[in-house]
């Protein structure tokens, strides 16, 4: 198993459920702080809301989502090595059958209008139950590369719910950086892809890289680049039928800077009734 990604061991397919226990929908969520209490499980806010990130009010099912449905290897006491076969799953309870209690953290200056939520998880919820690594460990990154226009990027995450092979493990989809990195996108802490994805993938981690000499390495540079949420969507219904064929492969990803802002001084969750 030393062959792994460390990077796909971050990661889990999450099925986003209702009261009911019926699914609501498939996506991504990634583990990227840990400390000796909790866990940050990272996704998209539109993930446990049920909620279009630019047309809130919208909701394609009606549903309110209750739990996410976690699926990781089984902890087998080796580090670093896994049993495909050995699987787990961890049910999280993330909101009330009201959608009046949410238990996810928002950005403390944008709250939902940045795509982006923490849920803070007990360790021992993980511990002894199932492996898994947090983005806070990998050793292999240049936290001083930041990419800049036509650099590659790979979203990382279970297109359709697809895993890459074992039912955990995720898929890797590449594309191109396709703005200016520091620039905000629409007045938020976001840039965009350019980047052939598929519905499962929300919440995917986004890994940046270059090839040639940077940084005294000469060779493959690469840096965490954030959370992906998606092609990038309109204000309004009217203009995203008109537009959708036009901007499929452009998706919209928010900054690392907004996770630590999230886990550090974070607010809580929207509530339903807070929505506008």
């Amino acid at each position: 198993m030393q062959n792994l990604s460390f990077f796909s061991l971050t990661t889990t397919p999450i099925e986003v459920l209702a009261a009911s226990g019926s699914v609501i929908m498939n996506a991504t969520a990634f583990i990227y702080r840990e400390n000796d209490e909790n866990i940050s499980l990272v996704t998209n806010w539109h993930v446990v809301t049920g909620r279009n990130p630019e047309r809130q009010k919208e909701s394609k099912t009606g549903a309110v989502p209750t739990h996410i449905r976690i699926r990781k290897h089984r902890d087998i006491g080796v580090e670093n090595a896994i049993i495909p076969a050995a699987q787990a799953f961890l049910t999280i309870s993330i909101n009330s059958d009201s959608g009046e209690h949410p238990l996810w953290k928002e950005h403390p200056k944008f709250k939902s209008k940045v795509d982006v939520v923490v849920i803070n998880l007990p360790k021992k919820l993980f511990e002894g139950k199932v492996s898994y690594h947090s983005w806070s460990d990998a050793e292999n990154l240049e936290s001083g590369f930041l990419p800049q226009p036509m650099d590659s990027v790979f979203v990382i995450g279970y297109p359709w719910g697809l895993s890459g092979g074992d039912g955990v493990l995720p898929i890797y989809k590449q594309g191109s950086v396709a703005s200016d990195y520091e620039i905000d996108h629409k007045n938020l802490p976001r840039f965009l892809v350019d980047c052939r994805t598929a519905e499962g993938m929300s919440g995917s981690p986004v890994i940046c890289a270059c090839n040639g000499i940077r940084f005294n390495k000469i060779g493959q540079v690469i840096n965490f680049a954030g959370v992906y949420s998606g092609r990038l969507r309109m204000s309004s219904a009217e203009e995203e039928a008109k537009f959708a064929d036009k901007i499929s492969e452009i998706g919209v990803v928010w900054r690392k800077t907004v996770l630590d802002e999230i886990i550090d001084t974070g607010v809580p969750g929207t509530k339903l009734s807070e929505i506008a």
